[in-house]
């Protein structure tokens, strides 16, 4: 069954940016972007000791793992500049880690879930600000991930949690708009320096997930092949209608920078966000208040979606 659900989670990760391509005629594919995040750096694990080059390495605790992948395309309407399509999912494991390993005891029962969405967003320049708009459809429940998770840990020699999922499966709509304002472009050692701020709501119509409203500013650093991205802002959560959500979203500031290198037509983004759900604690340990870390790695081809990487971690 896990690996049916998988399976069908795949085929609809591809959809997405399939129906943007199959829309009116006069819409141009210009980008693709595949990305993966996960709570520590895979790239740096250490199976047994050894040099311990485990930067990052922490447990599988709240959101652990997840993968996006986006589409943009050139989509000219009255209403319209870009059309924009991605397709989520992450995995989420509340295994009371810090509970148990600091007051030995766990605070309340673990519990895992798995979350997704689909969404179609159109953006529009309406100088001088950036509007985004659109919506799609939220998904959580026993989406596969626990097969997932299992089977990249026995590869890799780490531990496997038996845990039971939070609720069964749900699905409902959700409506989203972000504005922005680059309120400053500037050339300075050889460098563009380009700088905005922005907001954005998300309205969970049955409460599957969250809804949420975001503060931000952002800037971005460019020159040749490189480009760095910094954000900044605030969160302010309402969790959805299951009282286990409680403990994947709050309200709190966040952060994430982001790396980019290019090679023609094809670029590749690393980066790390802390507290990107707001800042929910871990396990209930009282000395760690802070909401997960996440790296996070893309590769584009092409363009990439317009909307930055501390926005993407919804839902």
């Amino acid at each position: 069954m896990g690996r049916t659900v998988v399976s069908l989670w795949g085929l609809c990760l591809f959809f997405i940016p399939w129906t943007a391509m199959a829309q009116d005629p006069g819409y141009r594919l210009e980008g693709v972007s595949v990305s993966t995040f996960n709570d520590n750096s895979p790239f740096l694990y250490s199976l047994n000791g050894g040099l311990n080059l485990g930067i990052g390495r922490g447990p599988d605790d709240q959101f652990t793992a997840g993968f996006r992948i986006d589409s943009v395309g050139a989509f000219s309407t009255p209403w319209s500049d870009k059309l924009m399509a991605s397709s989520t999912y992450a995995i989420f494991t509340d295994a009371q880690y810090y509970a148990v390993g600091i007051t030995g005891t766990a605070d309340h029962a673990p519990w895992r879930q798995d979350t997704g969405s689909v969404a179609v967003q159109a953006e529009k320049y309406w100088p001088p600000f950036v509007v985004d708009y659109g919506g799609g459809i939220l998904l959580r429940g026993n989406l596969g991930g626990q097969v997932i998770q299992d089977a990249l840990h026995d590869r890799i020699g780490d531990v496997q949690f038996n845990i039971p999922y939070a609720s069964g499966p749900q699905a409902g709509p959700f409506v989203t708009g972000t504005v922005k304002y680059p309120f400053l472009e500037s050339q300075w050692l050889g460098w563009k320096w380009t700088t905005w701020g922005g907001g954005r709501g998300v309205w969970d119509v049955l409460g599957v997930l969250n809804s949420e409203g975001d503060a931000l500013f952002q800037l971005d650093v460019e020159s040749g092949a490189t480009r760095l991205e910094i954000v900044v802002g605030a969160r302010c959560s309402l969790p959805g209608n299951d009282p286990t959500l409680r403990n994947m979203y709050s309200n709190g500031l966040f952060f994430d920078d982001n790396f980019e290198l290019s090679f023609g037509d094809f670029r590749v983004q690393f980066g790390y966000a802390l507290n990107p759900y707001g800042a929910a604690a871990i396990s209930q340990y009282p000395g760690y208040k802070d909401q997960n870390q996440e790296f996070h790695w893309t590769v584009i081809w092409g363009l990439d979606s317009p909307v930055p990487w501390a926005l993407r971690f919804f839902p």
